[in-house]
């Protein structure tokens, strides 16, 4: 392969970025998760299974990710891919690809900023009206407005049957609406 540069288009960076964030927050969190106490009664290392294997699986898609981008460009390497063959198609598809980099990280960001809102609204109003709330946005900002019967239907439905399944069915009580008073 020689001297080669590997390079990265924009989206693949984001990704090897989106890569890299997640192997730091799993890493991060399985030692977190492994210096949690263990349980007094029972199996002693019962409090740890799920938090471990949530960073694990962390660890891996993260993992997977950098790997997958580090093909991508490798393959897009060994193509040889003239630089010569069309610089003007290339400058388009670039600034085509900027224009879905914008799009895609402006979703991004606001998913991360509605995320937040759910946790800051989660114990002020409960979980059914925060789940509607965080659901019927992430849906809008995917789906669009013109979805909205569909949006509303989706949100609140799942959001009570959920609710239901865990307070009925596995005992799992979850907050009610306190800004109500139930």
């Amino acid at each position: 392969m020689g001297d080669k540069k590997l390079e990265f288009s924009s989206s693949q960076k984001t990704s090897l970025i989106s890569g890299y964030v997640s192997v730091g927050v799993g890493a991060v969190y399985l030692i977190m998760s492994l210096a949690l106490p263990r349980a007094a009664v029972g199996m002693p290392q019962a409090p740890k299974v799920f938090p471990v294997g949530l960073s694990v699986i962390m660890l891996g898609l993260g993992a997977a990710l950098v790997i997958q981008q580090y093909l991508a460009a490798l393959q897009k390497a060994k193509s040889g891919a003239s630089p010569a063959a069309g610089k003007q198609s290339a400058a388009k598809a670039k600034a085509k690809e900027k224009g879905k980099l914008e799009d895609h990280t402006k979703k991004i960001i606001l998913t991360v900023a509605n995320g937040v809102l759910y946790a800051l609204l989660f114990s002020p109003i409960g979980y059914v009206l925060s789940t509607i709330v965080f659901l019927g946005l992430e849906l809008l900002l995917f789906s669009g407005r013109k979805r909205w019967k569909m949006i509303l239907t989706v949100s609140l439905v799942f959001s009570i049957f959920v609710y239901v399944l865990f307070s009925s069915v596995l005992g799992v009580y979850l907050p009610r609406m306190p800004i109500l008073g139930l």
